[in-house]
């Protein structure tokens, strides 16, 4: 009987010390009484309270250090607790550093060991001579004495005497004359340009493939000897009209058949260049540059082209043979 006292007295302990309440103090101060854990996870724990009633889920970051630390010590015999979740509540205890008397508060980190940086040797300086800076404001005449200004000279020359070049063309002027007064730049072509053109008589007859020959630019062209009866002409030059393929085609279209017909068959075309004159009676191809004639040289008809640039004077004369 004596045995049977003692073993409920035993029983009745260890059902206290079980049921006895365990304090867990939040980081806010809230202290939760709870007499066992009724489910731990990731998210939080849920206990049952003294009074009998379950708790809410609690996380597990509101939870006091010391409060993580009970919960740490009672997981580590719980199997209902996932690992997972115990891993979780050891990281979120902060590991205290150890005790060092004389210490300040602060925890001292070592210094960091920085290696030496080894500079390689920088190569001794070497003045280098360099081009000499021009002057701040420099003359005209220096500047002109640079290579850009004397290319610049030489460009300004070569187009004054191409405009010289052309300027004799354009007013029938000596090509030699409008040459070497152009020495003179701008001034010497723009004399010639501003007087007016020079005006070319006309006695010459209408060569045939029978009449003499005359060296003409390294070349034998018929020369007339004749006087026409009916010397009637029109002229058209470069600085009265435009002398293009439109202008063949319209003012002198009667020349392009290869037969003329009609009043074509007593009139000639003289085209008059720097290389020298080519009478003709008919233009056998036109282009967009140049066309091409057939006049009698050298006893024989060729095909001359000549581009529309270097004409310098059309001429359209009437021949009338003499009646014998």
């Amino acid at each position: 009987m004596r045995r049977g006292f003692f073993q409920n007295l035993l029983f009745l302990l260890v059902t206290c010390i079980a049921l006895q309440a365990t304090d867990y103090k939040l980081v806010d101060g809230t202290v939760l009484s709870g007499e066992r854990v009724v489910s731990a996870s990731d998210a939080g724990v849920v206990l049952a309270l003294a009074d009998g009633n379950i708790s809410n889920r609690t996380a597990w970051n509101k939870f006091s250090q010391e409060a993580l630390k009970k919960f740490d010590a009672e997981f580590v015999t719980n199997t209902r607790v996932t690992a997972q979740t115990k891993f979780l509540i050891k990281s979120l205890i902060r590991v205290e550093p150890l005790p060092n008397p004389g210490a300040t508060n602060e925890m001292e980190l070592p210094l960091p060991v920085v290696p030496e940086v080894i500079k390689a040797p920088r190569p001794p300086l070497t003045k280098v001579e360099g081009f000499e800076r021009p002057l701040a404001d420099p003359s005209f005449f220096a500047a002109m004495s640079s290579s850009m200004g004397v290319l610049a000279v030489l460009i300004v020359l070569a187009a004054n005497f191409f405009a010289a070049f052309e300027i004799a063309i354009y007013k029938h002027r000596p090509l030699a004359l409008v040459m070497g007064v152009s020495v003179v730049p701008i001034i010497g072509p723009l004399v010639f340009l501003c007087m007016p053109a020079a005006k070319e008589g006309s006695s010459k007859s209408v060569p045939t493939a029978e009449e003499p020959l005359r060296e003409v630019g390294g070349q034998k062209q018929a020369v007339a000897t004749a006087a026409p009866q009916n010397p009637d002409s029109v002229f058209y030059r470069p600085g009265e009209v435009t002398i293009n393929k439109r202008f063949i085609e319209t003012k002198l279209a009667g020349f392009m058949k290869m037969v003329p017909t009609g009043d074509y068959k007593n009139l000639w075309l003289a085209v008059r260049t720097a290389d020298g004159e080519f009478w003709t009676q008919n233009i056998t191809k036109i282009t967009q540059e140049s066309m091409t004639v057939k006049t009698p040289v050298e006893n024989v008809w060729d095909h001359r082209e000549v581009s529309y640039f270097q004409i310098q004077e059309l001429e359209i004369r009437r021949w009338v043979p003499e009646e014998t």
